[in-house]
Parts: C-alpha cells; structure tokens; sequence
C-alpha cells in the first residue's frame, strides 16, 4: 500500500470515528431529537437531561452549574486550572459559571439573608444569628440530591449543567435540566478542544421526547406554578443579590436551621393589612390583589380556583369595601345586596381566565417583598395543584379589628344579662 493510500484510509477511518461517536452520544442520550442534532463533538461527551424535583430554590436560566455524581478529581482539576476561560465562555453566552466547592456568601449577603428570617427587628435575637453562623461547604453533587429518581444517580456523569423548564406532571413539579457530560482526563490532555466541543451545543435546550413542549392547557389550576414563577422573576430585580438567587440562596438557606417566628395578621377597619409582630409593618397591595387575598383569608377552609364563581358577589363586595376604606361585608352579604359585578371582578373569578393566578402571584409578591420566603409561604395563597388554593397562616393569628370589637361587645353584653 502507498503512503497515500495509507495516509486517506487514516483520514476516513478517523471521520467514520466521529460519525458513529456523534451517533452514539444521541443514543445514550435520554432524547433523540436534540436542537442540536448537527453537533459532533471530537471527543468523549453527551448531551444528556436530568429530572429534578423539591428544588430549594427557583431555576435560573443565566446559570451553569458543574455537577458530578460522585467525586471526579481529573474534572475537578481541569475546572479549578481553567476556570477563567470557562467563566468567560459562559459569560459570552450569557451564563454565569457556578461551581459548587467555591461557593461562598460575602458578610454583607449572608446577614440579609438573616436578617430576612428576622422581620420583627433587631431585639429578636438577630445578632446572636449572624455571630452564629459558619460559612457551609459545598459539593457538586447538590443538583443531583434532588433527582426525580435518585435510583439513577450513578448513571449521572460528571458535566456542566443548564435550567431547561419546569413542568407539572400528575401533580409533580419537576424542574428539567440539560446538561453536557466531558472526561476530565481528556479535558486535561486538551483543554481549549474540549471547551470548544462542550460551548458549541451549551445552552441549547432539548425538549426531551416532549417533556418541555408548553402543553396548552388554560384552566387557572394548571397555570397555578408556571404563572407564578414567570411573573416572580419581576421581583428578582427588587430583591438584593441573596434573595431569590437561583443557587445562592439555596445553598445558605440549607444551613440557617433556625424556626422563624410569625407575626399575627390585622385587617384594621379600613381593610389595610399589618404584621404588629414585625414592626407593625404594612402589607400593601392593589385593592383588587387585596381583595383576592381577604376573600381567601375569610375561607381559611380553602378554594378552588374552578369554583370562584360561586364567591363573586362577596369578591365583589369585598373589593367595593376596599376602595372605599370601610370594612361593611357582612352587613352587606347577610343583607342579601344586589351588585353588578365589575369586569375585572368577573375576569377574575372566569375559569377560562389566568387573572387569577396574577393576582395569586402579585399577593406572593408582596409579602417576598418583605421578608424571605420561609417565612412569606405562611402568608400568601398555596395549594398543591387540583387542590383548594389556601392560606396556610393559622386562624388565631388573623385579626379582623371589626370582627374582634364585635365579639368584644358581644362577651361584655353575654357578661351584663349574666349577672343580672
């Protein structure tokens, strides 16, 4: 054979090589009709999706995450010696690199964090916290701790890791990311051919044999999660760095173990909402988010989102009460008043309509606003999907001025004829 001859079948057999590694990488990958379906790395990697449910926190887009299912020291070196031209691979992409060993929260993030546990002021025992409290450490097997099925892990491999969505399935929420897997070894021997394979498909988004195809499916309860989550990434951008950051949060909240203490809910005369437990902040909202939020207050039994219609009136009356600051609802419904609905009222109580889940989500808003969420989830309205939407906050620490003062005159009046 001449040297040319020997020279063409080394070129062929190497392109044959790549063809049928490309074709096995979809193979093992969990879908075959990958955006990405062009891509053919030169060397040994998938792009491969892993379920997750129960996540401490809410998936960023922006971020790309380094994950392993057990300790890969080759993979760890190669990320610890290149970490500057990942990051600025991601950064081009509009990513930012996390990596978890390195995860750590300035003074500055970790006493917000505390101090969001801690709405009732600075006599609760805040400084004690932060005196307390140690900076964790990470590893970057977190995102696999909360595989759907956690039999697979092992099957997991080591790579770097982006949110594709969240979707529902029969009453499970899962949270779907892709992923790109490498040998670090191989990423060792040539680092800039490895980057160049894994940034050339990084953040293309399978849709996994239709796992993360949007199912049109309208009804208010279905659009409960996927609503609020959109609509709250608005509040990201009024929160400071540590609240509602994607990993960040997660990691510290995992080790800050202590029980929050609530504050008592009042609904003065005027139907404005206060926490005398936090400072006698106020909770302000839009007169129709509150009278959404005071309608399910005043059914602390729950609602169906499906059923709303039957409590139109009394939303109705509710809302009219608000805007005019006078709290006259069970006078009026015990009288049996007749109201003619407003649209926004009629929109909103509308099974057909998402409006619900707005305002569910504004309500949400409010209180997040305020306080971190470990705390806030006691206050706005929550169900688990096809369930009644409720709010969790016990009855005895919901104050309703004009209720109590009733009751009041009601036990001194029961107390008068007693002792008569």
């Amino acid at each position: 054979m001449t040297v040319v001859a020997i020279i063409v079948a080394a070129i062929i057999s190497v392109i044959v090589i790549k063809v049928l590694r490309g074709k096995a990488h979809k193979e093992t990958a969990i879908a075959t009709d990958s955006p990405g379906q062009g891509w053919c790395p030169s060397h040994d990697m998938e792009h491969r999706g892993v379920r997750l449910t129960e996540l401490p926190f809410i998936p960023r887009k922006d971020e790309v995450i380094y994950v392993e299912a057990q300790y890969d020291e080759a993979a760890n070196e190669f990320i610890r010696r290149y970490r500057k031209q990942i990051e600025a691979r991601c950064e081009e992409k509009g990513f930012r690199f996390v990596y978890m060993p390195d995860m750590h929260a300035s003074d500055e993030i970790c006493k917000a964090t505390i101090m969001s546990l801690h709405p009732e002021g600075a006599d609760s025992g805040l400084a004690e916290s932060i005196e307390r409290f140690e900076q964790p450490r990470f590893t970057s097997g977190f995102l696999y701790d909360y595989m759907l099925y956690p039999e697979g892990r092992m099957k997991c491999k080591t790579g770097l890791a982006w949110f594709n969505c969240t979707r529902k399935c029969l009453g499970v929420l899962e949270n779907i990311y892709d992923y790109i897997s490498f040998d670090g070894k191989e990423a060792l021997e040539d680092p800039e051919g490895v980057l160049d394979d894994i940034f050339s498909e990084l953040g293309e988004c399978d849709d996994w044999m239709g796992l993360c195809k949007t199912i049109k499916n309208n009804t208010p309860d279905s659009l409960f999660y996927s609503h609020t989550e959109v609509l709250l990434r608005e509040v990201r951008e009024k929160l400071d760095e540590i609240r509602l950051s994607g990993v960040n949060e997660a990691l510290i909240m995992e080790y800050i173990m202590e029980t929050p203490r609530l504050s008592r809910l009042v609904i003065t005369h005027d139907l404005r909402i206060f926490m005398p437990d936090y400072e006698n902040k106020e909770v302000v909202m839009e007169p129709l988010n509150r009278a959404v939020f005071l309608l399910f207050l005043r059914h602390p039994e729950g609602l169906y989102f499906k059923e709303l219609t039957d409590h139109s009136k009394e939303l109705e009356i509710i809302y009219e009460s608000v805007r005019k600051g006078a709290n006259d609802i069970d006078g009026r419904l015990a009288a049996g008043e007749e109201v003619e609905l407003h649209k926004s009222i009629a929109n909103v109580v509308d099974p057909t309509s998402n409006l619900i889940n707005e305002k569910c989500s504004r309500i949400k808003e409010a209180f997040l606003l305020m306080m971190n969420d470990r705390i806030a989830e006691n206050y706005y309205i929550t169900g688990k999907w096809g369930a009644r939407k409720h709010v969790a906050l016990p009855t005895d620490m919901i104050i309703w001025e004009n209720k109590d003062a009733e009751r009041t005159k009601e036990e001194q009046c029961q107390t008068t004829i007693s002792n008569q």
